[in-house]
Parts: structure tokens; sequence; C-alpha cells
């Protein structure tokens, strides 16, 4: 075997060990939270606004009073959400290891919308769903009546 014969060989093989260990590092890597604080709460804001406007697409107004305010989105149970999980921040501490099939949210409905119509919520031109606390460095993740979603630092009035 020629000298250039083994160093194509050994070239080829250790492309070949590259190839495999960048591909594993890949995927052991892809699967890491590697958004910015809040993106998940955003999300799951996004969607619980959406679940609202169906309900109140088929049901006029929301309801006028909450059983708690920590379980306050039973009314859209189920058939609206599905997963429970969608109520929780992955950084709420307090909330994280709870049963599955609990409602306890890590969010708040805001008790001005109680009771009114999808155009008197959108009327209200304030926040319709925001974080309970200011889980992301300080800031906390709100949602308005027109479905914007953004994280904004944490203020004592308002709460």
């Amino acid at each position: 075997m020629t000298k250039f014969k083994k160093w194509f060989i050994v070239s080829f093989l250790t492309l070949v060990v590259l190839t495999v260990l960048v591909s594993s590092f890949y995927y052991l890597l892809r699967d890491r939270d590697v958004h910015p604080p809040g993106v998940e709460c955003m999300k799951n804001l996004k969607f619980l606004h959406t679940n609202i406007l169906l309900y109140l697409v088929d049901n006029e107004r929301l309801p006028e009073k909450i059983e708690s305010e920590e379980e306050w989105a039973s009314f859209l149970f189920p058939e609206y959400l599905e997963e429970p999980r969608i109520l929780r921040c992955h950084m709420d501490k307090y909330l994280y290891d709870v049963e599955e099939t609990s409602l306890k949210s890590s969010y708040r409905i805001n008790p001005a919308a109680l009771g009114k119509t999808d155009s008197e919520i959108l009327d209200m031109k304030t926040w319709l769903l925001r974080e309970v606390e200011p889980f992301h460095n300080g800031k906390r993740v709100v949602c308005s009546t027109g479905g914007w979603v953004e994280t904004v630092e944490d203020k004592a009035e308002g709460k």
C-alpha cells in the first residue's frame, strides 16, 4: 500500500469519526432550551389568548366570575385546552412539580375582562393575561387584549 492510499484511508476514517461526533453533539444539544427568557411563556400566553377568543366565539362572553384565581382557566377545559402544562411557566418553582392534571396556573386573567364580550375586551386596551410573578430576570410576560405578547419590567401597579 502506497503512502497516498494510507493517508487517504486515515483521512477518510477521521472525517467519518468527526461527522459521527458532530451529529451526536447536535442531537444532544438541539433539545436544550436556548431561547431567551420568556419565549416559552410568550408562546403559552399567545396560545391561551387564542383559545379565549375561540371560547368567546362560542359563548359570546367570558364567565362572570371564576372559582379560584389560581385555577382561572377551568372554563377552557377540556373543550379549548387539552394540556394543563400550557398553564405553567417552566421558571415557576412553585408550580413546576404540580401534578399534570392540575389547572393551577403561572398566569392570571385580568379580572376586569370577566363577563365581557370580545369587542368589550378589545376596547379595554390593557393586559388580558400576565404572569403571576416576574419569573424572567425581573421581567413579566404580558399578553394585551389585542393579542400582543411581550416581556415588560415588573411594576408594583397593575398587579
